[in-house]
């Protein structure tokens, strides 16, 4: 990671629970114009914002984000974007506050969506979308597609998602939309084989891989869905990196929960992650 972004000049706020991490990172394409053959460029990412529009702007832990603090950041967005010029962003996921019921879900869905769809406004640059564990209009860690709507259909203009300033040729594969992952050219289509941009994104919904699946009750998905669901994603994925290797195209992978046998036991104990 480089050029850690540092929201303390807009706010001296700290939120251990609903997390709004954001970082530039960087990449390398292979093959193309640049240096050795590999032109480097950079991403932003954004995750968890946990909106709740009637959260108090205080400091503590178990705090969402509150309206004032998510104006805050969609600023210090567009002024990196506008100043670091990265090539794309990825939203990590988690749009609402937790335990939210459906009807504040449904507005707290519409207020991030369109806050990054603003992120972006103008600029051309693609705003690439992955679900969290808190995005399905049912309760936590269910479907992401639950009665036929998904958090999309909140949004102000649901056309616009997953990927914000997207045109139809970007998109890899999306069959698979309706779960939550798809696979993308965050740079845009190259325009034949072995020219650039070479790059692709495959997002996966790993709420699916979580024990959680099916809701904290695990009523929400049945047991034999949830394996079904568990094996295609991975066969999935293993069809997208093959074609990626076949085609001599780089990969990122992005997903919302971390992977290892315990996400959060692995991230202090490294020889838990599988």
């Amino acid at each position: 990671m480089a050029g850690r972004i540092d929201f303390s000049s807009v706010r001296r706020k700290s939120l251990s629970v609903a997390v709004l991490a954001s970082s530039i990172a960087a990449f390398a394409l292979p093959g193309g114009a640049g240096e050795a053959g590999s032109p480097s460029g950079t991403f932003l990412t954004l995750s968890d914002v946990h909106y709740d529009g009637n959260a108090q702007d205080v400091w503590g832990s178990q705090q969402e984000t509150s309206r004032i603090l998510w104006t805050r950041a969609q600023d210090e967005s567009k002024r990196l974007v506008a100043e670091k010029n990265p090539g794309f962003v990825i939203y990590l996921g988690d749009l609402p506050a937790h335990n939210m019921d459906a009807g504040r879900r449904e507005t707290q869905f519409r207020a991030v969506l369109d806050g990054l769809q603003s992120i972006v406004a103008g600029t051309g640059k693609r705003l690439i979308y992955v679900p969290g564990n808190n995005d399905s209009v049912a309760p936590d860690y269910c479907a992401f597609t639950e009665g036929g709507e998904t958090p999309f259909d909140h949004a102000s203009d649901p056309k616009a998602w997953p990927v914000v300033n997207s045109k139809p040729a970007d998109f890899i594969n999306r069959d698979n939309l309706a779960k939550g992952y798809y696979s993308v050219y965050p740079l845009g289509a190259p325009a034949g084989a072995g020219t650039s941009p070479n790059l692709r994104v495959v997002t996966l919904n790993s709420v699916i891989f979580n024990p959680n699946y099916g809701g904290f009750a695990g009523t929400c998905v049945s047991p034999s869905v949830r394996q079904d669901d568990a094996n295609g994603q991975i066969e999935w994925l293993r069809g997208e990196l093959q074609a990626a290797r076949d085609a001599g195209h780089k990969v990122l992978i992005a997903m919302h929960v971390p992977p290892g046998v315990n996400g959060y036991g692995s991230w202090h104990n490294p020889d838990a992650i599988v």
